[in-house]
């Protein structure tokens, strides 16, 4: 609620979008879908299968390897993904480079509150080295606490953001406490 809230924000006049979803399903692709003008692109990450192909219909991509060709979208979203992502500076930079000149990507990822990003694991020689006591959280395709967190973010996201090569990225906190208490806030980056 708290990514469509600020969607709406800031493409309340936009008549054409091609938007990037990463995930296949939930309620932000069920917007998308019934959203007129806008063109939708949903995929989920499987291991051990080919990137760019379709699976039943779920296309199969890494964020940190995209197998779209650059410039391709106006938007990339995601709800909870980039604290999984083994490697999340590749994926940053994979944002900017699949987006077009203007583009934004809008996506949540659990915050700290903290000035700093925690980094509970890392990936050596493929290898998971444990920083922090392992952290799982559920996910849709894969089942209850199956999904390793290897980081918690701090505010300093938006450094990351920046060094990946956006012009301009912050903390949308304007959802942050509505909904019931269960807004969140969000992260935006502008190319």
């Amino acid at each position: 609620m708290s990514i469509a809230s600020v969607f709406n924000k800031q493409y309340k006049k936009a008549a054409k979008l091609d938007v990037f979803e990463m995930s296949s399903r939930g309620a932000l692709v069920k917007m998308f879908k019934f959203r007129r003008g806008v063109n939708l692109t949903t995929s989920e990450f499987i291991e051990d299968l080919n990137l760019g192909i379709s699976y039943g219909g779920i296309r199969n991509e890494n964020v940190e390897s995209l197998t779209f060709s650059s410039d391709s979208f106006d938007l990339c979203t995601s709800t909870e993904v980039f604290e999984h992502v083994v490697n999340d500076s590749l994926g940053f930079r994979e944002m900017v480079r699949v987006l077009r000149p203007g583009g934004r990507t809008i996506f949540t990822v659990p915050l700290s509150g903290s000035d700093k990003t925690i980094e509970r694991a890392s990936m050596v020689e493929n290898a998971v080295i444990h920083h922090e006591p392992p952290e799982y959280h559920n996910d849709q395709l894969r089942g209850y606490k199956k999904v390793l967190a290897f980081r918690t973010y701090g505010n300093d996201i938006v450094e990351k953001l920046m060094d990946a090569g956006f012009t301009n990225a912050y903390l949308d906190d304007s959802y942050s406490s509505a909904f019931l208490g269960f807004g969140r806030s969000v992260v935006v980056a502008e190319k």
